[in-house]
Order: structure tokens, then sequence, then C-alpha cells
């Protein structure tokens, strides 16, 4: 995220992975419960980027395989999470 008022500079190169972006707000074990949710579902994470600014946070996570709508919805539902978007692969 760049160029924001309200949410920190966050850049993570891009992977041959599935980046999945939240915006959150800036609580403890905010990232736990994330990776918590991508472990139960079986996918490993290439590489995660959490940056924060006063009450909010963006995270970036790089994962191995597709997430499914499932996972999406769970990380969805955790208090505090205020949007999410599957950026999917990088075009090559």
């Amino acid at each position: 995220m760049r160029h924001s008022v309200n949410f920190p500079e966050a850049r993570l190169p891009r992977l041959d992975a599935w980046r999945i972006t939240v915006s959150n707000a800036n609580v403890p074990n905010m990232v736990g419960q994330i990776s918590t949710c991508i472990a139960e579902a079986g996918l490993n994470i290439e590489d995660l980027l959490n940056k924060s600014i006063g009450e909010f946070a963006y995270t970036i996570v790089d994962v191995n395989t597709e997430p499914s709508v499932e996972l999406l919805d769970k990380i969805r539902s955790i208090a505090g999470v205020l949007t999410l978007r599957n950026l999917g692969k990088p075009v090559t």
C-alpha cells in the first residue's frame, strides 16, 4: 500500500505465490489469527509483511496454494479485519 494517509507504506516483492492483503485494526494477535487460519487450511506462508500506523495495520501474505473461498471468509470473519483482497498469482 502506497500513498495512503491512514495506512502505513507496505511493499513486499512479489513471489510466484498467491497474495492475500488484509487491512485490519492494529491489535495484539491479529497476525497470529490470520496465520492460524492459513495453517489450518493446509497452506504454507511463503512470505509475510505486517506494517502498522496508529490504530490501523496492513498485512500482506504470500501463500503456496490458491486460498479457498472458505479460508478467505474465515479470515474476513476475524474481529478487527476491515477488508481482505485476494490478489492471486503474479501475471508472467
